[in-house]
């Protein structure tokens, strides 16, 4: 939130004043924080010559005290910070203060008079009859859609705000009224970022095992005695390894990128040649000339191999990566490995002799199948992964585990966490010691608030999050990229709605409808009626169909609008 300071310039006392008539329209209209004293309270600074006057003088006047008359327009300057949250204004004294967000003071014979600033003073000529609150206009500001490029950045908190605000908190959760393009602005913000860029949409079924890890079988069947379970990633876990790969390889050079896939490659082959051998013959033997010791395997994945010794029988050995241990074989390759050495440099603590014989035979065998990949460096990315309609689900509990690495300073390995199955992760898996979330992962997620209300979030989950709440106001430059032709009808006719459903005592704010539906404006051609009939009906009665009287609300929604078409056409 940005601070302004107030200050005496020229005789007057102001701020750098950045509220627009369209945004003092939306919060002259909110009719659940606004009182009609404190609208009442500001009519009378409007009549007033020039729209000015003391506190002192309107108290005399209208018989009120000054003290009610000057909480009133604090209280429209402290709604007006709430509802718009990017600034605040600090006084002279230092300290917060609130009168001058509606108002400007002007020294006249060394006493201080408040004066309505003119954007106000127009938005209330627009929204009342001569500016009295007591006589609300039918039609608003359908013409009065025209911003300036700088109005427009500062109404729809440009998208370098949002992207701003991400990279700052890590964490970003867009909340609000349905309609309001949340999920859309998700991908513009992440798209402005270059992300790699997951989007899951949530649902009641969502759970943990699709979210971080769960249980899949491998082996299963009637008459197949072999039952075998395996670890499924979810798809965040899988979204967050993607990122920790670019981080680890975004770390390394051409050369070593190259003989890292080079040996990848190879040992692909190798070990499809292991397998093809086993098939055909039933065993594939580990020998190294090295020293007398021989292992034969007779089955092999990804996760590890089966081996007979005359010492051991049979025996399921699990590898790590084999890939980075390798490279550290190579890179040390004395010609025998004292037990000690094996544990030190390769970090391996059992069926010694078994994996050292399967790098000693891998070592000879890329000797003449060396497979050269050309590579080149690697870019740090930024990777954003969506959750869309989080109100959906229990958000904590498809966290699991996860929830206490999402804090923004827990990113990266100071957050690391045991998951509940972490213990079926084959020693090569980036989170084999533990998951975290890698420094280049950012989180958003979208929240519908009529649909949350029956679903808490406990404080510590809310706190890892910064909440941004999108308004109707916020996401109008939608229109301008996708439908401008219609936006003066679509913004007149979204009005109406939106201030019908303020009438109705069943009703809030919270049942509001978005820009994002009028889009569809454009595929009938800007015809209300089809319109309506085709689309707009069938949303709002599916969206108030829990409301006991809900075909009477739609009824007097329709009947709302066709009056408010009827205005614009004349």
């Amino acid at each position: 939130m940005e601070i302004k300071k107030a200050e005496f310039i020229d005789g007057i006392y102001t701020w750098d004043y950045t509220i627009t008539e369209e945004e003092w329209v939306t919060i002259l209209q909110d009719k659940h924080s606004l009182k009609d004293e404190t609208k009442s309270i500001l009519y009378k600074f409007f009549i007033e010559p020039e729209h000015r006057s003391t506190c002192r003088k309107i108290s005399e006047k209208h018989n009120i005290t000054a003290e009610v008359i000057q909480k009133n327009i604090v209280d429209l300057g402290k709604i007006a910070q709430k509802r718009l949250n990017r600034f605040q204004v600090i006084g002279s004294d230092k300290e917060p203060t609130y009168w001058i967000i509606p108002m400007y003071g002007q020294l006249i014979n060394r006493t201080l008079e408040w004066v309505i600033r003119p954007e106000l003073i127009s938005a209330m000529k627009t929204l009342y009859v001569d500016g009295n609150p007591s006589q609300e206009r039918t039609l608003h500001v359908a013409s009065k859609i025209k911003q300036s490029a700088k109005d427009k950045e500062i109404t729809n908190f440009s998208l370098d705000n949002y992207v701003e605000l991400l990279r700052s908190s890590k964490n970003l959760v867009l909340t609000g009224i349905i309609g309001t393009g949340k999920t859309y602005l998700a991908r513009k913000i992440a798209k402005k970022m270059n992300a790699e860029t997951k989007i899951v949409r949530l649902h009641a079924a969502y759970s943990y095992s699709d979210f971080i890890e769960g249980i899949i079988p491998s082996t299963w069947g009637e008459h197949n005695p072999h039952y075998r379970e395996s670890l499924k990633d979810g798809e965040f876990t899988v979204f967050c390894k993607e990122a920790l790969q670019n981080l680890i390889d975004s770390n390394k050079t051409k050369k070593e990128l190259e003989d890292e896939k080079s040996i990848y490659a190879t040992m692909t082959l190798f070990v499809e040649k292991i397998r093809d051998e086993v098939f055909e013959t039933g065993e594939y033997v580990l020998k190294s000339k090295l020293c007398d010791k021989s292992v034969t395997i007779t089955d092999i994945n990804r996760n590890g191999f089966t081996v007979n010794s005359t010492s051991e029988g049979s025996t399921y050995v699990p590898w790590g990566n084999m890939v980075q241990k390798y490279m550290i074989f190579k890179e040390h390759s004395p010609s025998t490995w004292p037990l000690s050495a094996i544990e030190k440099h390769l970090e391996i603590y059992h069926h010694h002799h078994i994996l050292l014989l399967f790098l000693k035979a891998f070592d000879s065998f890329q000797k003449t199948n060396l497979i050269k990949v050309n590579v080149d460096t690697v870019k740090k990315k930024d990777f954003v992964f969506i959750m869309d309609e989080m109100n959906n689900v229990d958000v904590t509990q498809i966290f699991g585990e996860v929830c206490a690495s999402i804090a923004p300073e827990k990113r990266g390995p100071k957050g690391i966490v045991r998951t509940k199955l972490d213990k079926l992760l084959p020693g090569y898996d980036l989170f084999y010691n533990g998951f975290y979330i890698p420094e280049n992962v950012y989180i958003i997620g979208t929240m519908n608030d009529v649909n949350s209300e029956g679903r808490s979030l406990g404080f510590d989950f809310i706190r890892k999050f910064t909440w941004k709440e999108i308004r109707p106001i916020d996401r109008l430059s939608m229109w301008d990229e996708l439908i401008p032709t219609y936006k003066k009808e679509a913004y007149a006719i979204m009005t109406t709605i939106n201030n019908t459903i303020d009438s109705i005592p069943e009703l809030n704010e919270l049942y509001h409808i978005g820009p994002s539906y009028f889009l569809k404006l454009k595929d009938f051609e800007g015809n209300f009626e089809m319109f309506w009939n085709n689309y707009l009906e069938g949303i709002l009665t599916r969206y108030l169909i829990n409301q006991s009287n809900h075909t009477k609300i739609i009824a007097q929604l329709k009947d709302a609008c066709l009056n408010q078409k009827q205005l614009i056409a004349v």
